[in-house]
């Protein structure tokens, strides 16, 4: 079975689609950035927030970032879905 993957909004037929033929057991293809990961409980959560602030809030894939980290002064910490308001690209932001 052939499982075909384009990025953001793209035909299928456009240069940045790619075709995947298979993935590995216990594998997932991330939505917003097209990357393969673990699967795993909070993996499938991940997906499925992702997916609802696309298809059905009207977020750009762009919008939103996979694995953010943020950095202050005595700490650093992880997001795993970081979203920005709309008409906003996400950018990785020092706070000290």
């Amino acid at each position: 079975m052939a499982l075909k993957i384009s990025r953001g909004a793209s035909a299928p037929s456009s240069p940045n689609a790619r075709i995947i033929t298979t993935l590995p057991d216990g594998k997932i293809c991330d939505f917003i950035d097209q990357k393969i990961r673990p699967d795993s409980p909070e993996e499938y959560v991940r997906q499925n927030i992702e997916r609802r602030l696309v298809l059905e809030l009207g977020y750009r894939p762009e919008q939103i970032a996979v694995e953010f980290r943020l950095r202050s002064a005595a700490k650093a910490f992880a997001l795993t879905l970081q979203s920005s308001p709309k008409g906003v690209s996400t950018t990785r932001t020092t706070f000290s």
